[in-house]
């Protein structure tokens, strides 16, 4: 048996569902290819052809282990011929050394997180491997510039907002705000930090849940509090709120848009759910304990490098009473900058258009 000829890859199942559904045009064949090898292809022409690819691999001064690995996803495409790769997973680094080693295909990534200068360094004090992305699909200009100060290249930069988010817009227009703050999760978020930013990135979050827990007990405020799904979880914030926090389960990807749009203020440590609902007209708030700008580099005034408890509660309070126009006077440029999102020509719509033109391409 050898691989199955399609005109597209998804590559990994990270929103593969979505992908194929929002994306793909209907008119073309599509199949994922994950990055964790689940069939093994004994077929003798398959064997000769990854064999002299582990040969070429080696020879140019990949690791044994390395070599195997990365060969036999490489053969895995030379079989199946596709005109297009595509993947939600824009960080992953198979998917770049894919890129840089498949050249009769175009490659695709859609950003779906922040991608932020901790990151980078970590990729470049740890393999040889760089991100160099033929076609991205990011947030925004920032994020060009981003990967060019780190020395990574893009062939195709095409800021355009979050393909996520902009699917969740088409099916929930206007949700009404019934809460006062809505607080992103970040509880065991510490993948693929590394001490002593762990520390850091775990003593930044445990501050911001205890001041705002004091803020909503102080003011009254009416809370709900964006739950990741990790073990033991709820239990902590419990211990934290109590009964002044309505708790919302990870239920799907949908479940923390939810709560975000209900609520008239989000804040967090480090989330790209902050850059998702400034782009979406609402007010968010990133607190920094820190100051440490490796780990969100994000200036303006979403941002508030911490002083004191009391600076604290005066400018989240100030952010709940003020009127929204007064506010987007102050994130406007940063709005387009961090997220260049628009409802009138959204993400899924510019995604299958350019990808049924690559197609055509080909054909012609």
């Amino acid at each position: 048996m050898l691989p199955r000829k399609t005109d597209l890859i998804i590559f990994d199942n990270n929103e593969y569902e979505m992908l194929l559904s929002t994306v793909i045009p209907r008119e073309y064949t599509a199949q994922l290819m994950d990055s964790s090898i689940s069939c093994i292809y004994l077929n003798p022409i398959f064997l000769f052809v990854y064999i002299i690819t582990v040969i070429k691999n080696l020879l140019t001064g990949s690791k044994v282990k390395s070599a195997l690995y990365k060969s036999y996803l490489l053969c895995i495409l030379k079989f199946i011929k596709p005109k297009v790769v595509i993947t939600f997973t824009d960080n992953s680094l198979v998917y770049h050394w894919l890129v840089k080693y498949y050249k009769k295909a175009r490659f695709i990534a859609i950003q779906n997180g922040v991608r932020q200068p901790y990151q980078f360094k970590i990729i470049k004090s740890s393999t040889d491997i760089m991100i160099n992305h033929d076609i991205f699909y990011c947030f925004g200009r920032y994020d060009v510039k981003r990967h060019g100060e780190m020395g990574f290249t893009i062939n195709t930069p095409i800021p355009i907002g979050s393909l996520r988010l902009s699917n969740f817009n088409d099916l929930n227009r206007k949700i009404t705000p019934e809460y006062d703050i809505c607080l992103v999760s970040k509880y065991g978020k510490t993948n693929p930090l590394k001490k002593p930013l762990i520390d850091e990135f775990i003593y930044n979050s445990n501050r911001l849940d205890l001041d705002v827990a004091k803020l909503a007990k102080n003011k009254k405020l009416k809370v709900v509090i964006a739950l990741r799904g990790s073990p033991k979880e709820e239990a902590y914030y419990r211990k934290i709120f109590g009964d002044y926090a309505t708790y919302v389960e990870n239920k799907d990807s949908e479940s923390s848009y939810r709560a975000c749009f209900s609520s008239e203020l989000i804040i967090s440590y480090q989330s790209s759910m902050l850059i998702e609902m400034l782009a979406s007209k609402k007010k968010v708030l990133h607190v920094d304990y820190t100051s440490n700008k490796d780990i969100f580099g994000y200036e303006g005034a979403i941002r508030l490098d911490y002083v004191d408890y009391s600076n604290f509660e005066h400018h989240v309070i100030n952010l709940l009473s003020i009127d929204y126009k007064i506010y987007e006077k102050l994130v406007k440029d940063d709005q387009i900058k961090f997220m260049n999102h628009s409802s009138s020509n959204p993400p899924n719509v510019i995604i299958k258009n350019h990808i049924d033109k690559l197609m055509r391409s080909f054909i012609v």
